[in-house]
């Protein structure tokens, strides 16, 4: 994975939802009036802790991190050059082609892009809006995550405003579908937004024996991750969020990005498969990374029910019970 050495500015505040079936919303970030917009469904909630949890050894994260940087670093693909220049937000998380990533924009320098890229739309206040740049209107920006030491990767999303509600303090809300990849390829600007010249990467969709097998094996082990999901965090799940039409509808390139914006706050991890340009190798490394999260939970839930208290029917049966060993 690779990053560029210039300076991260992420005073954008942001949530970190990457699509509608993640019930991962901040009150404080995320206006409550805005947030019957992105509704959350928590059967498809996969935390970090699920994922990167004691079922990985630290060989296995090692080896499966050297895998994603190895395959990203070897990926290519023939296809004609498509170079624009886009004003970037480097920040902590990653957007995925496909996913609605909501933004709060406070800050003065962003809530003048942002008019700028609204400009047109009902709602944007006209005094803050740069009629004179060459992004008025259009309501395209990039995401590009920033790692824990400020660098700022290469690959990112570029994004499409699909919403967005101004509020009375002046705030601005917005709710951005991502597109399709870019790479940075030079920095333009700097201050007071960074603009830089990003070569784009668009992925055809991958319909070859392996790749819709893959994609078939990775649906069943979604929904059994999130039917596991719902028994052990004993929450109420509807039909359509036991069997989200995201994995039925979606061609297996789509589908592998909306399996990544499920890996809650697993950003290492989402930008090597955002920077993967194989869909095969996404999918694979998908596959195996849930496969093994299917294994461990199971098992604990399997232990959980092995150590639960016994149902019991009477209540001498229950007096015959052995004390709960532990401390007082």
């Amino acid at each position: 994975m690779q990053t560029s050495s210039f300076p991260a500015q992420s005073s954008v505040a942001s949530d970190l939802g990457q699509s509608r079936y993640r019930s991962i919303m901040h009150p404080n970030r995320v206006p409550r009036s805005c947030q019957h917009s992105l509704p959350g469904r928590e059967a498809c909630h996969i935390p970090k802790s699920m994922v990167w949890g004691s079922h990985f050894t630290s060989k296995q994260r090692h080896n499966t991190c050297k895998r994603l940087r190895v395959v990203a670093q070897a990926s290519s693909s023939s296809r004609q050059r498509n170079i624009q220049q886009i004003p970037i937000f480097p920040l902590g998380m990653v957007a995925l082609p496909g996913a609605v990533t909501p933004l709060n924009i406070f800050e003065a320098r962003y809530r003048v892009l942002f008019s700028t890229l609204l400009a047109g739309d009902d709602g944007v206040e006209d005094g803050l809006i740069n009629h004179e740049s060459p992004f008025c209107g259009s309501k395209k920006f990039g995401i590009s995550h920033v790692n824990s030491e400020g660098g700022v990767s290469q690959v990112g999303t570029l994004l499409k405003i699909e919403g967005h509600q101004q509020l009375p303090d002046g705030q601005i809300t917005t709710f951005n579908r991502g597109l399709e990849r870019y790479k940075i390829m030079k920095v333009i600007q700097k201050q007071p937004v960074l603009i830089a010249e990003v070569e784009m990467m668009p992925e055809e969709d991958d319909t070859s024996p392996q790749a819709r097998q893959l994609a078939a094996d990775l649906v069943t082990i979604v929904k059994q991750l999130i039917e596991l999901n719902v028994k052990m965090r004993k929450i109420k799940a509807t039909e359509s969020e036991l069997n989200p039409p995201e994995l039925t509808d979606l061609h297996p390139s789509r589908l592998s990005f909306f399996v990544a914006s499920l890996l809650l706050d697993n950003y290492m991890q989402q930008q090597a498969l955002l920077s993967l340009d194989s869909t095969v190798e996404r999918l694979e490394i998908e596959k195996e990374v849930l496969g093994n999260t299917l294994k461990y939970l199971s098992a604990r839930y399997a232990l959980q029910g092995a150590f639960a208290p016994a149902a019991t029917g009477t209540e001498g049966e229950a007096d015959k019970q052995p004390p709960t060993a532990g401390p007082d």
